[in-house]
């Protein structure tokens, strides 16, 4: 007797309810505040955005030894209560938050690898700016990495091993003399930013070296003779 042929009922599907008409007028409106998400961005208070953000991304870095990501930084409470207060929604859709990273960084609030980790979203310059106001260089951020990555390449030289953060926070300075950096905890957690733009690095030591902007930016200057500043 041969086994029984099993038989596959189809499942029944499940009809979509047609939505009301004030719902799709709802769910309209939505889309359209979602596709207009970057345009809002950019016509935004970058600086009271960005400040929200760097205050809770150190925040973050306070508590958890590491950055955020970004959907994690979009979603801590000031960031959320900035969006909603602007386009009346509650979440940044991925596209928006990549916008406003990138707006973030640009105006010095925030850093981050473009290729690196995950967790390298970071307080920036303008956040430290903020805090120490004239004490440390008001240079462009540019010039900042560009100075400290020469004094350590230089120390590097000289002595045979990196400079430790109290010799640079003591001795880096601008153009002018004013120091770059407040103190020796300054430095150590402004080398996060300075880190995540390419500026400075750490060998195998875990000595603090130049980076590959540095080098790249050193050699550029060798060879045009150029002195201009990059953001």
């Amino acid at each position: 007797m041969s086994a029984p042929v099993a038989v596959s009922v189809p499942k029944k599907r499940k009809r979509k309810k047609n939505l009301s008409a004030r719902k799709q007028a709802k769910q309209i409106a939505w889309r359209e505040r979602e596709k207009g998400s970057p345009t809002a961005i950019a016509a935004g208070d970058i600086d009271q955005v960005g400040a929200l953000l760097a205050d809770a991304t150190a925040a973050f870095w306070s508590a958890h030894g590491e950055g955020p990501t970004w959907r994690e930084a979009a979603d801590l409470p000031g960031v959320k209560a900035w969006w909603h207060d602007l386009t009346g929604m509650k979440f940044l859709n991925r596209a928006a938050c990549g916008v406003l990273m990138r707006r973030a960084r640009s105006a010095g609030w925030v850093a981050f690898a473009e290729a690196g980790p995950p967790r390298s979203l970071c307080p920036g310059r303008q956040f430290y700016l903020r805090r120490f106001g004239t004490q440390i260089s008001q240079a462009e951020r540019h010039e900042i990495g560009m100075r400290v990555a020469a004094f350590v390449g230089t120390y590097c030289d000289e002595h045979g091993h990196s400079p430790d953060w109290a010799h640079i926070a003591a001795a880096a300075t601008d153009t002018a003399g004013i120091v770059l950096f407040a103190n020796a905890d300054d430095a150590a957690e402004q080398f996060r930013w300075l880190q995540a733009r390419g500026w400075l690095t750490q060998d195998s030591d875990g000595g603090v070296v130049p980076g590959f902007r540095a080098v790249d930016e050193a050699r550029r200057r060798a060879e045009f003779g150029g002195d201009q500043q990059r953001r």
